[in-house]
């Protein structure tokens, strides 16, 4: 049981230096993102998608030694860790708690910059939006009266094509 715990504790301790470098990479997409650096976001993002599959696997990794874990430590079909610690034997136990704690802590981090971010993002999406509005109002000049009665639409409005207007 000692060696699981062993084993658990090292994933966890993998995945808490994954969870700081994704922190990393979300500060940096911060300041690419007040910068207005597309190519660096780009870069970013595809930093994230490896550091989230590395997460996946090391959480995937971490379940099936749960399950062992759980059937030694006489707590049958625990998901979590939470009911485990307590019956694990304490050099284990207080150092997959500890782990548990900092793991936590910087999922709240991660969740935290990640609603940040995005909400940067929606902020610059809607400032593009205005922008295409407002070159959309003088570009076509409105509608006119047409036919019989009806408003007939001045003609196409502007798009963002690669990035451009």
């Amino acid at each position: 049981m000692q060696e699981l715990a062993m084993r658990l504790a090292a994933l966890m301790s993998e995945e808490e230096k994954t969870l700081q470098e994704f922190l990393e990479v979300l500060e940096e997409e911060r300041r690419s993102l007040m910068q207005m650096e597309t190519v660096l976001l780009k870069r970013l993002t595809g930093a994230k998608q490896a550091l989230h599959e590395r997460l996946i696997a090391n959480s995937r990794q971490c379940r099936q030694l749960l399950g062992p874990l759980a059937e030694k430590a006489g707590v049958p079909g625990a998901r979590t860790l939470s009911p485990l610690i307590p019956k694990l034997p304490q050099p284990a136990s207080g150092s997959l708690q500890e782990l548990q704690g900092r793991l936590l802590a910087l999922g709240a981090q991660l969740e935290r910059l990640t609603n940040e971010n995005g909400q940067l993002l929606n902020n610059a999406l809607s400032t593009v939006n205005r922008s295409l509005e407002f070159f959309g109002r003088i570009f076509n000049r409105g509608a006119t009266y047409g036919g019989s009665g009806r408003m007939v639409a001045g003609g196409g409005g502007p798009r963002l094509v690669r990035g451009e207007v």
